[in-house]
């Protein structure tokens, strides 16, 4: 193959790559050479589509929202993306830990030009990061970051001098103003007013429903209490114990009573025996009784 073959594949692959992330939503995870065949005229072809990824069009919105935040070292809008893209506990965005790891993040890439831009270092940093503080990631957004380090791999290979993101700017550029020109803001207001429309219409049946339910006292109440697990394991052990302390303590009044009503006795033996055993009893079981406080538990 010549150079301007090369580059040309590697233009070709590049641009199927990115197409089918952008633009069709679904793309093949897996594009390493084994699964592209070459055809005449530096065509591509890709086969083995067994790994495979989704994305919608609102995660392809917050990928461009997540490069930009980068860029620009806006913490506010990543953690607005990262709320977007999973489901994470809004504290942890909140958290001092968190907000510092994504300025550290920022700081690598602030300030950079698209087309010095490594899209791909930028996905793998910001996925790790989330996985550290144990924020599952989106499953298709790992099998993009791939797909796209296998691709800028492939390209290298074949013409180490490719700058792939520079190759593909003019498309991430079209997409962004296509997606702000006047034409997509008229389908975004049609498409919310229309779902204002739909729920005024909705309004007046379930509100007859709530009345409904109200006037027959069908009301069903749904508690979620965490833990509840761990308080129920509590509440079995707190009544164990108060057990155990209660027989205790009727060994040590009862064993009190049978050595003094023995002392009394004309003839003292058994009964004061059997009361000095009782004794023994509960003095070893109130040993065992302070041991298990003092030794440390394990919690699940």
């Amino acid at each position: 193959l010549t150079a301007v073959e090369r580059r040309t594949i590697v233009a070709n692959g590049t641009d199927a790559v990115f197409k089918q992330c952008l633009r069709f939503g679904f793309f093949h995870a897996d594009p390493h050479p084994g699964n592209i065949f070459l055809l005449p005229g530096c065509k591509l072809c890709f086969i083995d589509c067994g790994m495979t990824g989704q994305l919608d069009r609102k995660t392809t919105d917050q990928l461009i929202n997540l490069v930009a935040g980068v860029v620009k070292g806006d913490i506010d809008r990543l953690c607005r993306v990262v709320l977007e893209l999973t489901d994470v506990d809004p504290a942890i965005l909140e958290s001092r830990d968190f907000r510092l790891e994504l300025r550290h993040l920022t700081d690598q890439f602030r300030n950079t030009d698209l087309q010095h831009l490594n899209i791909t270092g930028l996905l793998s940093d910001f996925f790790g990061m989330l996985q550290r503080f144990r924020i599952q990631c989106p499953g298709d957004l790992m099998l993009l970051t791939k797909a796209l380090t296998i691709i800028e791999g492939v390209a290298e290979y074949f013409d180490p001098t490719f700058d792939v993101l520079s190759h593909v700017e003019p498309q991430i550029q079209e997409i962004v103003l296509n997606r702000h020109s006047m034409g997509a803001i008229k389908k975004r207001i049609y498409k919310t007013l229309t779902s204002s429309l739909e729920l005024l219409e909705d309004i007046p049946g379930d509100l007859q429903r709530f009345l409904d339910h109200a006037r027959h006292s069908r009301f069903t109440l749904n508690l979620e209490l965490k833990r509840i697990e761990h308080v129920s394991e509590q509440l079995d052990t707190s009544s164990r114990l108060l057990g155990i302390a209660m027989i205790i303590a009727a060994l040590i009044v009862g064993s009190s009573i049978m050595i003094l009503a023995d002392r009394m006795a004309k003839q003292p033996g058994f009964i004061g025996t059997m009361g000095l055993l009782g004794l023994i009893l509960a003095g070893f079981s109130t040993a065992g009784f302070i041991i298990s406080f003092l030794l440390p538990r394990k919690h699940k």
